[in-house]
Formats: C-alpha cells, structure tokens, sequence
C-alpha cells in the first residue's frame, strides 16, 4: 500500500510526495544512474527487446538488491514511482520485439529517457514502447505509476485488460486498488468535507455544538485502506494553507505523509494456505523537490530527513551504483548546544 501526491508552491516551484508500505521487508537502497547509461528490456518471445541510453542522469530506491527503480527522479525534474496494484494485466505479445519494454525497467526507461509528463505520453502513445509483463511479473509485481514533472502535470498510468491507460491526475493524488478512475468518482462522496467548523444546531429547544475544532472534517476516513488513503489526501491536500516555497512544500509533504503512516502491527494479512500473514508498513517516504531536483527521504527505523541534492551529484559516469541507507542516527542530539546564557 503505497500514497502518492504533487503539491504546487506560490512561488511554482512543485514538490512530490510517496510513501512505500509493503508487508516485507525490500532492503532498499539508493540507486544512482548515470548519463550515458545503456539499458537492455527482454521482449516476451525471450529475445531482445527495446535498448536505449540514458539522455538523464537519475536517483531513485530500489528494491531487494535489484536495479528496479521503486521510485525516482531525474537531473529535469521529472518523478515517477511505482505503486501497487492488484487486477492489474499487462500484455504478454508485442507486434515489434524492438519496442518492447519490460515493466520491470519502466521506470528506468522513464527517468532515463524523457524530460516532461507530455514527452511519457507521446511515446507511450506514438508507440514508440510497448510495455509488457509475464505472468510471473503480472503475479509479483502488479502495478501503476503516477508521473510528475517540475511544470505540476500529472498522470497515471495503469494496464488493465492488456490495454495501457493514461489518465490526466488533476487532483494530483494516487493511492492503491481499485484503478484509478474509481477513485475519483469517490470524491463525489465527500464533497461536504470543508475545513470550517460546523455551526451549533438547536434540537428541542437545547443547542448542540461540536466539542472540538475539526468538525468539518468529520467523516473524513482515519483508516489504512486504499480508497481510505486517497480521500485522506485529496481533502487534506486541498485545504492545507498553500506552501509558499519549495521548502514549506516539503514540510508540508512530510505532514501529509504523517498521516497515512502505517505502524508495524496495525495493518496485517490474514495468513493463506501457502503465504504467511505479513505486517504492511511504511518502510520508507521521499519528497521530491522536483523544480530544486533535490530527492529527500526517511525510513521507518530513521526517521531523520536525508537529502541526495542532483545538482551537486556527478551524474556524468554512465552505470548504475547502489547505496545502502543510512541506518542512523534516528535523532539529533541538541545538549551540547544548551549551555547557561
């Protein structure tokens, strides 16, 4: 379970919010690409399929000590993450074996290869690739991903029925199941949700009021699921005082992603008859500073905020290279500064 969202500052400078909930535990690292980078996709009949050469250098996490970008952004300021998402079907026969994309390396090839959301989608469109999965990929890693870039466009991009779809995400937020159309006929739902408090009502003869600030929020979902998630963020988004910089756009990316903080122990699978049952969690968040092309992030045993700043990192030596996350310190110890005046 995993939550996703763009927010705008009043100087337009654009900020991107993710957290990664996952009920094992993917050993992440810092992946590091750069410029120069070739890349090579299988095709579905085993041979080769699309190969290109990093134009952009890019930072991102991986997963389980692969080179599978879980979330990223490159050197322009372009994001994307991949997210989970059961249901969905990717096509398994591509016309053109030289087109072909794995959707393993999807987010690779994005980071690597195009600048703007505009650019994503008139390749995805002109043909340009064909992404495809196995069944195996279809079963382990089923997913859709939302796509920012530093001019705050927004889209998702989810394949259902072997078929890709691209939806414009002018709210920008995405979270989980269902597909991402759903959610959004959601919304009709809470659309009483507003950040004032409601007025006192008299009811025979007595008044009542609401005994705390708040209540125009009341209803407003508190639990860990999907759709749950999504409204969370969408009203909370929509009413937050806007940032007026980069720099409050990122505090406020880690207040909204406070919110949706999965702890260990709240949200567990019931064990089947093969698979044990699984702590989700939020093992890790980051926040984009896309327009600064500053990666910012924390994991779930170090919540300290650290920083990877793209402008200051030599991305000029094609490869990738991964780094392991530092595990502390978890806090910042202030008593040597707290002497008598």
């Amino acid at each position: 379970m995993c939550t996703d969202f763009l927010l705008l500052a009043g100087d337009a400078s654009v900020v991107n919010g993710r957290s990664m909930e996952f009920g094992s535990d993917l050993k992440s690292e810092l992946l590091i690409g750069g410029r120069g980078t070739p890349k090579q996709s299988g095709a579905p009949d085993f041979g080769q399929g699309l190969s290109w050469t990093a134009k952009h250098g890019y930072v991102g996490m991986n997963a389980r000590g692969s080179h599978i970008i879980t979330d990223g952004m490159n050197e322009v300021g372009l994001s994307i993450g991949a997210l989970w998402l059961p249901g969905t079907e990717y096509t398994r026969t591509v016309a053109t074996p030289s087109s072909a994309l794995a959707v393993d390396l999807f987010t690779s090839w994005v980071l690597g290869t195009c600048a703007t959301v505009d650019e994503v989608k008139q390749k995805l469109k002109g043909g340009d690739v064909a992404v495809w999965g196995s069944l195996l990929l279809q079963e382990e890693m089923p997913l859709h991903f939302p796509v920012h870039d530093q001019e705050g466009r927004s889209i998702v991009i989810e394949f259902m029925g072997g078929e890709t779809q691209i939806y414009d995400n002018h709210v920008a937020v995405l979270t989980n199941a269902p597909p991402f159309p759903w959610h959004l006929t959601q919304i009709d739902t809470y659309v009483g949700l507003k950040a004032e408090d409601v007025e006192p009502i008299r009811i025979g003869g007595q008044e009542f009021k609401p005994p705390g600030h708040g209540s125009g929020m009341l209803g407003l979902p508190g639990d860990s699921t999907p759709p749950s998630r999504f409204i969370r963020t969408v009203f909370q988004k929509h009413f937050a005082t806007r940032p007026a910089n980069s720099e409050a756009a990122c505090n406020l990316a880690l207040h909204l992603l406070n919110t949706v903080d999965i702890p260990v122990g709240t949200s567990v699978s019931r064990p089947g008859l093969i698979k044990k049952s699984e702590d989700d969690y939020t093992q890790w968040v980051v926040v984009k500073a896309l327009t600064e092309k500053v990666f910012n992030f924390r994991t779930y045993d170090n919540p300290t905020i650290m920083q990877v700043d793209l402008k200051k990192l030599d991305l000029s030596i094609p490869g990738e290279r991964l780094h392991p996350l530092p595990p502390k310190p978890v806090s910042i110890d202030i008593t040597p500064t707290l002497r008598p005046q």
